[in-house]
């Protein structure tokens, strides 16, 4: 084991304790990361055009010429690095480009390489900086440089695939945007590895990291109008500005193609998250002047691992939270979820409305006669067979509430703020349903954001793996961030009033299955965004009430028609990259039929 992976697993044990350190010692499984690795390369050759055939350059004729002008801060990197960078740029089948060096102070031998880069080719410019300003000021300075309709940001280190800048210039052009964005990978001198393959734009997961990254590029019009590079925040300077660009976009794209290679060596973030301890802070920052900047922003906190945030809301102490529960007998389940609710609710004023649908147990109808007795409570009653969506629809139409959560009675609060971060998300005006994290009795995961098309219909992603996302791909992305999903589980869903009036609640059609993600995707349709928040933890006893009883056929039947567009063109939120027989994100291994990505804001 080397020194650096020591230190990092003595501070681990110093700070977490020798359990969290053995749970990292086995998410490190050399076997998996194996598997991972041969899963990628098997995706390499299957989605990448062959380097070795001589295929035909791409021949396509836009409506515009556009140029492209790399911005590259330069500060003491390899010779061979930047060789390799250029080499990357020549090797484009797309050739209006230029790259904008300013170099911060290098040595004379990085100089003169420079030199003769801007010799041997017109496309080539580079400032020289009497000293280094920091990662923010020296790109600004290669901006001065920059002549080109379009802007894009590489590292001095780090290399593009063959087709960036074609797949740039055809997003821009052909989908109306003047944001773009693709996948990236990491690599060394093994080969490449550690693919991200990220979702359609994501609001609300920017203002939790830094998911963009790499590749990044933008109109001229468009940088110069969100102020471009800024001070002040470097290194998260292109986390800074991929927030304020995006605030300021009339369209935003998602390229699904891996067309940046993140070089991964000790100095680099790639290598080593913690090389720069510095960039936190600033991503921090940045994230906090969108926010504050913003009508029902409040505070930004630290996430729950480097480089993430919990961006916090404004939320009335007035609000009223209407908390809808159907129930079918399972008295003990009912008493347990109420006493949590209460137990955990703290200062969010709330009111439980239980709507009894087919009860016949007597220790049910005493729990009743105690719930008529709470001034916070209301019990309804719907007559017929179990129908989850219309006991929901009858909770809501009695309910007070500037905001309904619908939760089943198998539910339990964990821990007092729960209530406030769906809350907080919910009265958002962008922000249509919200749902928590819910984990089985054991600990592990039951929810965390629905994949619409997973299984084959739609699933809960990451069920069954451990909380904090260890021996996940990329666990804590998916697991302990703010971020956009297409649906949540109406197990623990939280919509404001005047969004569920919007688009007219429950369809009733869905007897016990389905409902909750048809009303997600009718929230998308109008614009809304869904969020999954893992700053409300509860248990969720799954389906108890239910038991065994199989989900009616026309569930399913009725599920598929609402689906039908969105498994047609791919969940948003959930990378065609991914495999979608798993539940756990896994790379897949069969070429997807049809590009994901659009055009959104």
């Amino acid at each position: 084991m080397a020194t650096r992976d020591l230190k990092k697993a003595a501070a681990i044990w110093r700070r977490q304790g020798f359990r969290a350190l053995w749970k990292r010692v086995r998410a490190a499984d050399p076997a998996a990361k194996r598997q991972q690795l041969h899963a990628y390369r098997s995706w390499i050759r299957l989605n990448e055009r062959d380097k070795n055939r001589n295929d035909p350059p791409i021949d396509v004729h836009f409506k515009e010429d556009a140029r492209i002008s790399f911005l590259c801060p330069v500060y003491r990197p390899k010779l061979r690095y930047l060789d390799e960078l250029l080499s990357s740029l020549h090797a484009q089948t797309y050739h209006n480009w230029e790259i904008c060096f300013a170099d911060g102070g290098s040595s004379p031998v990085v100089r003169r390489q420079l030199k003769r880069f801007a010799k041997d080719d017109p496309r080539v410019k580079v400032a020289f900086l009497e000293q280094n300003r920091g990662i923010a000021a020296n790109t600004a300075a290669a901006y001065v440089l920059a002549t080109g309709d379009v802007i894009g940001f590489v590292d001095h280190d780090d290399m593009l695939a063959p087709s960036a800048c074609f797949e740039i210039v055809r997003a821009l052009q052909n989908h109306g945007a003047d944001f773009v964005y693709t996948d990236e990978d990491k690599f060394d001198e093994s080969g490449r590895f550690d693919p991200h393959f990220k979702p359609a734009w994501s609001p609300d997961t920017l203002r939790s990291y830094n998911y963009i990254t790499h590749l990044m590029a933008m109109k001229r019009a468009l940088y110069e109008r969100c102020g471009g590079i800024r001070e002040g925040f470097d290194g998260s300077q292109d986390h800074d500005l991929a927030l304020r660009a995006t605030a300021a976009a009339e369209a935003i794209h998602h390229i699904p193609k891996i067309l940046y290679h993140w070089r991964s060596h000790a100095n680099s973030v790639a290598g080593d998250g913690l090389s720069k301890p510095y960039a936190f802070e600033a991503g921090r920052k940045a994230v906090e002047s969108i926010v504050l900047a913003s009508p029902d922003g409040v505070i930004v906190e630290d996430g729950s691992f480097p480089a993430s945030y919990r961006a916090r809301y404004a939320v009335s102490p007035d609000l009223l939270v209407s908390i809808v529960i159907p129930n079918r007998d399972k008295a003990e389940l009912l008493r347990a979820c109420l006493a949590s609710i209460h137990a955990t609710a703290g200062d969010t004023r709330f009111e439980v409305i239980v709507v009894e649908n087919g009860s016949k147990e007597s220790e049910t109808f005493a729990l009743y006669e105690q719930i008529k007795r709470d001034r916070n409570a209301t019990l309804l009653s719907v007559d017929g067979p179990f129908n989850y969506s219309a006991a929901n629809n009858l909770g809501a139409k009695s309910a007070k509430g500037d905001a309904f959560l619908f939760l089943n009675n198998d539910i339990l609060a964990l821990e007092t703020g729960w209530l406030q971060a769906l809350l907080e998300q919910a009265v958002r005006p962008t922000v249509g349903a919200v749902g928590a994290k819910l984990l089985y009795e054991d600990g592990t995961i039951q929810h965390a954001g629905v994949v619409v098309g997973l299984g084959g219909w739609a699933d809960h992603v990451c069920a069954g793996a451990p909380e904090d996302g260890q021996g996940l791909m990329n666990g804590n992305h998916w697991l302990n961030v703010v971020r956009n999903v297409s649906a949540v589980t109406g197990a623990c869903m939280m919509i404001a009033r005047d969004k569920f009036e919007d688009v007219l609640g429950f369809s009733e059609d869905f007897q016990i299955c389905g409902s909750d993600v048809d009303i997600c995707l009718r929230l998308l349709a109008k614009g809304y965004h869904n969020v999954y928040t893992p700053f409300a933890r509860l248990t969720h006893r799954e389906s108890a009430t239910r038991g065994q009883t199989e989900i009616p056929e026309n569930d399913f039947l009725r599920s598929a028609e609402s689906y039908r567009n969105m498994w047609e063109n791919g969940d948003p939120y959930f990378s065609r990259h991914w495999d979608t027989s798993s539940k756990w994100p896994r790379i897949r291994t069969d070429k997807p039929k049809s590009p994901q990505g659009g055009a959104m804001h």
